[in-house]
């Protein structure tokens, strides 16, 4: 079969010829790498090989998405080279290519698992296409299903998705919801195909999701169908159904870019990305095997610069505070709240604000970076699924850093802990979070998972709790009967308010707020300074009650009554104040 090659422009010329191979790589040709196939065509320069490299390392990407990403090869050139190497066709697949009969007499599990569409039959013949020509236990598989000798060719992975999904996913009437026709197939125009596409599907909820700022989007599957909500400012907003049977296409799809395996009833997890309209999501998938199916969520990472500390709602009082603290050369600084987001997100705006930042090594540990600093070493673990976060510490500590940030202290065990603690004491600066949502809940558990009282006393310099309470809409929010609230109040009202002054409010839901009864959300803050009275209680590892007095002496408390003048105002529910500062 005669080969040619097509350039950006789409003009066609014959390839180069590749050099010859040695006699000792003839004989491993699975062992040659992607790059070095394409410097043996000439399709690339070192300098360019060696470019993409680096930045797939930073992207987590690999070596041909890239290349395409990069402008410098297109997909077609890619795999036109990998089936010159392995002595094979190249096969651009077209609808008249598919002949749905014959696609239909192999299992979809088999297809979808191997990534593999069946194109022609000719006696005891079988010509397929695949994604990975090299697999072996595929090609043996289908023999033994088809009873034929295979013949075998390449062709892109999003192509076989593209049109196993045609063939499966039987065409439905419905009515068109939120915007998406899943008629229409991407590149054709609407109405032309009546089949169902998983990539339009995941195309128009991501930048839907994205625009409405959106932290995850959840696919909960059914009887029939799959139920669609995005969770934004941490509500969930229904955004209607979709025929189930999108749903493993759309599951198949996304284990294939989060490299998972395909066989169902696992519980996975994985970082991806997902190009759409010119935009690089950066998501992490979770799959939950339920009597339904698997329920999918994406949670949607912006890799964004990080928020000034004054953009974050801090007072400029607080502010100062933490600046004061942060200006020591070591101990620890702990954000306390629910929603490891919303902690990370101050602790890097603390992070920002330390004096000489350029001069300094730091290090992050965290489940997913969710922002960029290039004057940090920042570890991802959801990178790496064999490192624990115990292992990562520990790795961490033996470069000295000077600065640490940790987004979830309460991941590490008791000796894991002390190590930290001890690192903080003598040259690091420790900045971590906890979703404890009180400085008292913080204090119990450290000194239950430490060794010594001492140890925490001398480090701990202060606790920045934060709650983000749920704003009511002002359109539809409604007074609240008393008989609701009276009873949760009456051992709180002598040191708040009188209830005869007390007027709450309650959420309703209208179309202003899309029927959740709240728009947008409200963050309230308070810094507690570990004061001589509290550290030696500390030290001295005193009963709780004596904590909590010591704790109310230092100012702890004045969060909650913040929320509950902020409940009084009208601005948020009781239901929120209870639920989140109780």
């Amino acid at each position: 079969m005669e080969f040619e090659i097509i350039d950006d422009e789409g003009t066609w010329f014959p390839p180069s010829p590749a050099p010859a191979f040695n006699e000792e790589q003839k004989g491993s040709k699975p062992g040659i790498r992607l790059g070095d196939i394409l410097l043996r065509y000439n399709l690339i320069t070192p300098e360019q090989l060696q470019e993409a490299l680096e930045q797939g390392k930073k992207q987590h990407t690999r070596l041909g998405e890239t290349l395409v990403s990069m402008g410098v090869l297109t997909q077609d050139q890619i795999n036109w080279a990998l089936a010159h190497f392995l002595g094979i066709p190249y096969v651009e697949l077209t609808r008249e290519m598919i002949n749905p009969s014959l696609v239909r007499t192999i299992p979809e599990k088999v297809l979808r698992q191997y990534l593999l569409i069946p194109l022609v039959q000719l006696e005891d013949e079988l010509t397929i296409a695949m994604a990975d020509p090299t697999n072996k236990q595929a090609i043996a598989d289908i023999e033994n299903i088809t009873g034929h000798k295979v013949q075998v060719s390449l062709a892109s992975a999003t192509a076989i998705q593209r049109f196993l999904d045609e063939v499966f996913c039987p065409p439905t009437v419905r009515k068109e919801k939120e915007g998406f026709d899943p008629r229409e197939v991407e590149g054709e125009e609407a109405g032309s195909s009546e089949e169902f596409s998983s990539l339009r599907f995941l195309d128009h909820h991501l930048l839907q999701a994205s625009q409405e700022g959106a932290e995850e989007i959840h696919l909960d599957p059914g009887p029939d169908t799959i139920r669609i909500r995005y969770r934004v400012r941490g509500v969930l907003i229904e955004k209607g159904e979709e025929s189930k049977t999108l749903h493993y296409p759309i599951l198949s799809r996304l284990k294939i870019l989060a490299n998972l395996p395909l066989e169902e009833g696992l519980f996975q997890q994985a970082p991806l990305q997902i190009s759409s309209a010119g935009t690089l999501f950066s998501l992490h998938l979770s799959i939950l095997p339920t009597t339904q199916g698997e329920a999918i969520v994406l949670k949607l990472l912006q890799e964004s610069p990080p928020l000034p500390l004054a953009d974050t709602g801090l007072s400029p009082e607080m502010i100062g505070r933490i600046c004061q603290l942060i200006q020591r050369e070591c101990g620890l600084l702990l954000v306390a709240g629910r929603g490891r987001g919303g902690n990370v997100s101050v602790l890097y705006a603390i992070l920002q604000e330390i004096p000489h930042l350029a001069r300094k090594k730091i290090i992050t540990i965290e489940q997913h970076t969710r922002f960029q600093c290039s004057a940090a070493n920042q570890i991802g673990l959801d990178c790496f699924p064999d490192l624990s976060y115990a292992t990562a510490l520990e790795h961490a500590l033996a470069q000295h850093p000077d600065i640490l940030l940790l987004d979830d202290i309460n991941r590490l065990d008791r000796a894991s802990l002390t190590q930290l603690l001890y690192a903080a004491l003598s040259d690091t600066l420790v900045l971590g979070a906890t979703e404890f949502h009180d400085p008292f809940s913080t204090l119990e558990c450290l000194r239950q998972h430490i060794e010594s009282p001492i140890l925490l006393s001398a480090t701990l310099l202060g606790i920045l709790t934060r709650t983000s309470l749920q704003q009511l809409c002002s359109h539809c929010k409604q007074v609240a009967p008393p008989v609701e609230w009276l009873p949760a109040l009456s051992p709180l009202s002598p040191f708040l308010f009188t209830p005869s002054e007390a007027m709450f409010y309650q959420a309703e839901g209208c179309p202003a707020c899309q029927q959740t009864g709240y728009q947008g959300s409200i963050t309230l803050y308070e810094l507690l300074e570990i004061t001589p009275p509290l550290r030696d209680g500390l030290q001295k590892n005193v009963p709780s009650d004596t904590l909590n007095n010591l704790l109310q002496a230092a100012g702890a408390g004045r969060l909650r009554r913040q929320a509950w003048q902020m409940a009084l105002e009208g601005k948020v529910s009781l239901h929120e104040v209870l639920n989140k500062t109780s």
